[in-house]
């Protein structure tokens, strides 16, 4: 996305990291397509029909050279043409940061209530974490299929894997765009809207968010991201992103350049509060 956001904006320089990290490599070259096709003058001439339909979104772990997964979602119309995200691994150094979702973050669940000698409490973020004395043996002790498998996550890539990143698009976002026509999709703030709009519903689920919170409240659980994760959100708001710009007959950065400076950010969050 940092690379379609800065050929849109016409950047002097994009900053991705060291040349040596995989995803850097995957921005930087997608600029030099970009820049190759803008030298040709390439344009797309028939832009996908407004009527076909959504068929499918789905998600996976993609690999990355940390040695950790990020996600990958992939939407997939009626007719085989397919749209890919990927967000790139990291979470940022600053406060309030979105939250790329981990794992070993767990959420609320009834393994966490009937075994809470076993969890860590995150006040602040209302989930949990397994105490470090916890082994193998414990929970396997337990004969318990869930908290098991709450445990086999947990370790996976040292407590880094996104599976539950995965299973948010699939379970939580999917259903609100499978079987969509094209024109039902609605432009790229429409989606974004959306996705937005499911994390502040989950977290209000899941009693992270009083409904009636004040607006800055709302807005920052969903700049935050922590339910369905950054990963799950931001990679689906690339592959939609992608699927809109195709229908209009352009590529993404064609609409990016389009909504430089013409974003509302009270419309965007559309957030009722004082």
């Amino acid at each position: 996305m940092e690379a379609d956001i800065g050929f849109a904006v016409d950047a002097m320089a994009l900053k991705c990291g060291g040349g040596s990290n995989t995803e850097r490599l995957i921005k930087y070259a997608r600029i030099v397509e970009l820049m190759g096709l803008a030298a040709k003058g390439f344009k797309i001439t028939r832009p996908l029909e407004g009527d076909l339909k959504i068929a499918d979104v789905s998600a996976t772990e993609v690999a990355t050279n940390a040695g950790i997964p990020t996600v990958g979602v992939t939407v997939r119309l009626e007719n085989g043409v397919s749209f890919h995200g990927a967000t790139p691994l990291g979470t940022s150094a600053g406060t309030d940061e979105a939250i790329h979702l981990v794992d070993s973050t767990i959420e609320k669940c009834p393994a966490t209530e009937k075994y809470p000698e076993l969890f860590d409490f995150d006040a602040d973020n209302k989930t949990y974490k397994f105490k470090k004395e916890v082994t193998s043996d414990v929970v396997a002790g337990k004969h318990d299929e869930e908290l098991s498998e709450l445990w086999r996550r947990a370790l996976r890539y040292g407590g880094k894997g996104c599976l539950n990143a995965v299973e948010n698009v699939e379970k939580h976002i999917a259903p609100l765009f499978v079987g969509k026509t094209l024109g039902e999709v609605g432009s790229l703030v429409d989606v974004d809207k959306q996705l937005l709009a499911l994390e502040r519903k989950l977290a209000v689920e899941r009693g992270k968010l009083p409904e009636n919170a004040e607006k800055d409240q709302q807005i920052a659980v969903m700049q935050r991201k922590a339910n369905l994760g950054m990963n799950a959100i931001l990679s689906c708001s690339l592959a939609l992103g992608r699927l809109v710009a195709a229908r209009e007959g352009v590529e993404l950065p064609d609409i990016l350049r389009q909504m430089e400076g013409n974003i509302d950010r009270d419309a965007l969050y559309s957030v009722d509060g004082k």
